[in-house]
């Protein structure tokens, strides 16, 4: 492969003094074939190098150029997200009799648990070399947001193989709710290239959650047979963004929960996505019960990325392995908890290779 013509990250001008001049810190993980920079920021994926079918590098994963911009930034560009991912209608729920708010940035909701959460903080790394960088932080029982202390532990993991494993374990002092995700946003033929309308993705699910107003959930499961959120076969994101269907309409594109068919042989992927002008295939595998899919549709040019273009509308997807959003105010969705003698663990592989 050759990394001519590329620029790569220079961490005397990503690092800043937003944490302290000592504890914001860019790492590089490199193979023969990846390089992987992550930031103890939001504990983020800053960028994702890949070579195409040609030999071409090219910075597959936006992000930000500098901790300033991350700590500006409202995407949730490549970041670890909890203590509760997703939007948690009205920013409230209970647990044990007892009621929770949390504070509010999505309307009336709390999305990502808001400026509780572990996205806009400084990490302590605990551990790194070329191939991996380990990192935690706590997470305070704040009063009257969350039911306990929880510690949130970390690892991004390069192998030999091309695979990015990221490893999340949670412990607590009590019972608490947890839902847990990695924010990075893909697009397979380069940061700054243009949508990703011609990407092909496939998701291995018969099942999804429809939305309703403020974008929560409705409370039930729907069917995808017979209906354009059917992505069990690869598909043509262009084929089906636009169609003339109620929940595509009401989302402006994909941002739907998907529930795995986890009953698949265990070697098969959970989602593979795949840009047929470059060769590059992303796997997704996964321990969680979902994915959220969505499609860039609230980018607007308004941030700019490593190589200086905007990030337009479309411009990259996430496929955020979690659990069910807003599950604490759907009696239908299963809750993850974390206990204080039984962790919570998140795993989720990627997988990168050119056909």
């Amino acid at each position: 492969m050759t990394k001519n013509n590329h620029k790569f990250l220079s961490a005397e001008l990503f690092e800043s003094n937003i944490c302290s001049p000592q504890s914001s810190r860019l790492f590089c993980l490199s193979n023969d074939n990846l390089t992987v920079y992550v930031t103890n920021f939001g504990a983020s994926v800053v960028a994702i190098y890949m070579p195409d079918k040609n030999g071409h590098l090219s910075n597959i994963c936006l992000g930000y150029p500098s901790v300033d911009d991350y700590a500006r930034g409202q995407s949730y560009l490549g970041a670890a997200v909890g203590p509760l991912a997703g939007r948690i209608k009205n920013g409230t729920f209970s647990m044990d009799d007892r009621s929770y708010h949390l504070p509010v940035n999505d309307g009336p909701n709390s999305l990502h648990s808001a400026s509780l959460g572990i996205s806009y903080k400084c990490w302590d790394v605990i551990a790194s070399n070329m191939t991996s960088v380990s990192m935690q932080i706590m997470v305070p029982a704040a009063e009257g947001c969350f039911p306990a202390n929880m510690k949130f532990t970390f690892s991004y993991t390069l192998t030999p193989e091309n695979e990015l494993i990221m490893n999340c374990m949670v412990t607590s002092d009590s019972p608490s709710p947890v839902n847990f995700t990695q924010h990075s946003y893909f697009n397979l033929t380069g940061e700054g290239s243009g949508d990703i309308l011609r990407h092909l993705i496939a998701i291995n699910s018969d099942e999804f959650l429809p939305l309703g107003e403020g974008m929560i959930p409705l409370g039930y499961k729907q069917q995808v047979h017979n209906t354009p959120m059917d992505l069990n076969e690869p598909v043509c994101i262009e084929n089906r963004i636009n169609d003339e269907y109620e929940q595509l309409k009401h989302a402006g594109g994909f941002d739907h929960f998907y529930i795995l068919n986890k009953e698949k042989n265990e070697h098969s992927p959970d989602a593979v996505v795949s840009d047929p002008s470059s060769g590059r295939v992303m796997a997704v595998y996964t321990n969680q019960p979902g994915i959220q899919f969505y499609t860039g549709n609230y980018l607007d040019n308004t941030d700019s990325g490593i190589n200086g273009k905007p990030f337009g509308y479309r411009g990259g997807l996430c496929l955020e392995t979690q659990q069910y959003p807003d599950a604490l105010n759907q009696p239908n969705f299963p809750v993850a908890y974390v206990m204080p003698h039984n962790p919570f663990h998140f795993l989720t592989r990627l997988k990168f290779y050119c056909l």
